[in-house]
């Protein structure tokens, strides 16, 4: 079986509390931009 690696141009990491963006601003960039995006509830930035 081959192996394949899976590249991602990088990660991004945001809380849905964040004053700074409004969250379906990051996911919708994410899924544009094909970034993993890690959540945390409640999270401000």
């Amino acid at each position: 079986m081959k192996k394949t690696a899976v590249i991602f141009p990088g990660i991004v990491f945001t809380g849905t509390a964040d004053p700074w963006v409004t969250f379906d601003a990051v996911e919708q960039g994410c899924w544009e931009g094909r970034f993993p995006l890690y959540v945390t509830e409640d999270g401000n930035h």
